[in-house]
């Protein structure tokens, strides 16, 4: 059991963790020279915050935060936060990933952007992916399976399965603020479709804190760890409540807003168009 006295020896160095981090990290480095030495220098806080985001995901997964969580629930929802939150929007808005590709050797690049133009499969699970009704049944989903008290305990008990888990709230986050960056690859609607998604996940966010904060300790796993800590079970419950219930959406704020301000934009510019169309004259 972690102690505060044995936190700082408690890295993950668990290759199946560290290792794509570093390969991501290599990919991202090369990929940044390559495009300075041909001309098409990355400028701007795009790379800073892609880098950002590979610093964030080191911390929720190799620093002792990811050891922490077996100890504490609050630090559990810390780590959540970040691979969800922080990581993913540091990642997607950075507009740089496409800096992994050209990190690659030319060979391996060029195949695998001819495996995705030449092959229908992926292209169109990608689609799929992408819907934003799948993206809300994948963020919400996540959310709620992995803290039901039967499988969290099981994955605080598996190594696999808690590497799966995190690769899942990963992956849902990415997909999350993807959407939120381009909600104008669906028309006009798509606006109005990213600000219900925005609102639906926040509202069933703060529910799940709520029930945290206003119930007994679920997971009695922490009934020996969280008071070494100086905690009891169910204060630790409470603090992970909140960081669950306030935290994320008081980020959901910042990417409500731009979305809102996104259409407001989209909606005066097709105003300008069909002026000059002459379909309506100026007010």
């Amino acid at each position: 059991m972690l102690t505060p006295t044995s936190f700082w020896s408690q890295w993950n160095v668990d290759p199946w963790l560290l290792l794509p981090l570093i390969v991501a990290a290599a990919l991202f480095v090369r990929g940044l020279r390559r495009a300075g030495s041909g001309g098409a220098v990355t400028r701007g806080w795009g790379p800073i915050a892609f880098a950002g985001g590979l610093i964030t995901l080191f911390v929720a997964l190799v620093w002792p935060l990811d050891p922490l969580s077996d100890a504490l629930f609050t630090a559990h929802m810390v780590q959540y936060t970040l691979l969800t939150v922080l990581a993913p929007a540091l990642i997607v808005f950075s507009g740089s990933s496409n800096l992994l590709l050209e990190g690659l050797p030319e060979r391996a690049s060029a195949r695998v952007i001819d495996w995705w133009n030449q092959t229908a499969f992926p292209r169109r699970a990608w689609r799929v992916l992408t819907l934003p009704l799948v993206i809300g049944l994948i963020d919400v989903g996540t959310l709620y399976f992995w803290h039901l008290p039967g499988v969290y305990e099981l994955a605080l008990r598996s190594w696999p399965l808690h590497a799966l888990e995190l690769f899942s709230f990963l992956v849902a986050g990415l997909l999350a603020w993807r959407l939120v960056r381009h909600p104008s690859r669906r028309g006009l609607r798509g606006y109005g479709v990213t600000l219900v998604f925005l609102m639906s996940t926040s509202i069933l966010g703060v529910l799940l804190g709520m029930a945290y904060f206003f119930t007994s300790p679920w997971y009695s796993i922490y009934q020996i760890s969280a008071p070494a800590w100086g905690l009891t079970p169910r204060l630790d419950q409470q603090i992970g409540g909140i960081v669950l219930g306030v935290v994320p959406e008081f980020f959901d704020v910042i990417p409500f807003l731009l979305v809102l301000a996104a259409l407001l934009r989209a909606e005066e510019q097709r105003a300008e168009d069909r002026i000059d169309a002459g379909q309506i004259g100026p007010a």
